[in-house]
């Protein structure tokens, strides 16, 4: 039986033949070791807001070809307030949101449509797009700014929480991608809290058959797994 592990499931599709171009991370933080491992050639355009992060981000990007972009990824090119918490003791930011909303200790941040970034940076494809980011309706709204640049992406890989599966799965099926894979599943006592999903452009599906093998090949017991 397959492990769950999302560099897996990368290198898999990777195997397979979907083609990347360039890969868009949304939400960095440190870095994305199974993007960094599978999609270490490619040029990675890293959107981090919390400017805390950059040291260790150069750090670990020094043999990848990367940019790296000081806004928080939204559905309008704007300013917002960029709140911090630090949570592991360790006197670094753990978790961070932005909200419309000023505290005494929030600060300014632009925040930028992918679609303005693409645009600019004249991109075109195809691109992988990854979305992890804090804020139950954030990853709603980079997608609802990202209508172009999902029509160039060949996958998108995005941290789903259980309460807000079907609103972002429902605006990724509208967009031409359907599920590939799960990972990552993460519990919180006895119950499912989140996880990443590996979504995959339509179109590709009709020509790589590996993609969708059960339709597209003649079927094979061997291949099917439980657990």
């Amino acid at each position: 039986m397959r492990t769950i592990a999302i560099n897996e499931s990368l290198s898999l599709l990777r195997r397979i033949g979907l083609p990347v171009e360039d890969v868009l991370d949304v939400g960095v933080q440190h870095g994305t070791p199974a993007l960094m491992e599978v999609f270490g050639d490619k040029l990675h355009h890293l959107f981090e807001p919390v400017d805390d992060y950059f040291p260790k981000i150069r750090s670990n990007y020094g043999a990848i070809r990367h940019e790296l972009i000081q806004a928080a990824v939204s559905d309008q090119d704007a300013e917002v307030f960029l709140h911090s918490e630090y949570k592991t003791g360790s006197g670094q930011v753990s978790h961070s949101w932005i909200s419309t909303v000023e505290t005494s200790s929030s600060r300014r941040v632009p925040t930028l449509k992918l679609d303005t970034y693409v645009e600019r940076a004249k991109l075109a494809g195809p691109m992988l797009l990854k979305i992890d980011v804090e804020g139950a309706p954030v990853p709603a709204a980079i997608l609802h700014g990202a209508a172009g640049t999902l029509s160039q992406c060949s996958a998108v890989v995005i941290e789903m929480t259980v309460e807000r599966w079907f609103e972002r799965a429902a605006l990724l099926d509208a967009s031409g991608f359907d599920l590939w894979d799960l990972t990552a599943l993460s519990y919180y006592g006895e119950c499912l809290w989140q996880f990443d999903a590996v979504y995959v452009q339509r179109n590709y599906k009709k020509l790589l058959p590996s993609l969708q093998p059960i339709h597209q090949l003649p079927f094979d017991m061997s291949l099917w797994q439980q657990g």
